[in-house]
């Protein structure tokens, strides 16, 4: 919500410390984690920083593919926007 308001350091810093939060209470489930990491690289897509929003889609994809739950439209969505900033 916040970077669709436009609110992109103020949203970049919650899902960062989402992340931080994660890691640190041994509570990194992949699915979060890849949902984090999917809004990050949207964020930073839409800045047109490409290297940013490449990096963090490449770490959605690799934490999706981790969890346990199969989320084949968010799948689509990471391999979508990797597609994009990979062409």
């Amino acid at each position: 919500l916040l970077g669709k308001l436009g609110q992109y350091p103020l949203a970049l810093d919650y899902f960062q410390r989402a992340i931080d939060y994660s890691r640190e209470s041994s509570n990194d489930e992949p699915s979060l984690m890849a949902m984090y990491h999917l809004e990050i690289g949207r964020i930073y897509y839409s800045q047109t920083n490409h290297s940013h929003a490449r990096e963090h889609f490449q770490h959605a994809l690799e934490y999706q593919q981790k969890s346990s739950t199969y989320d084949r439209r968010r799948l689509e969505e990471i391999r979508h926007y990797l597609s994009r900033v990979c062409a």
